[in-house]
């Protein structure tokens, strides 16, 4: 049986997205990579996931 996938739309600033972009190209990943990498790092660990980005953003 053939996996459903569902579609979703993010709003983020205009440079966090061109910055973004960039970065994925360089290393050639596609949006949907990124997205669906964190959300399975989330959904398999969602207090280090959580504890890890805090550390990365600085505190926020």
């Amino acid at each position: 049986m053939e996996e459903k996938n569902k579609q979703v739309n993010i709003r983020m600033p205009e440079k966090v997205f061109k910055e973004l972009k960039l970065s994925l190209i360089a290393d050639d990943k596609t949006f949907v990579d990124f997205f669906n990498d964190a959300a399975k790092a989330y959904l398999s660990d969602k207090d280090r996931y959580e504890s890890l980005v805090s550390e990365i953003i600085g505190g926020k």
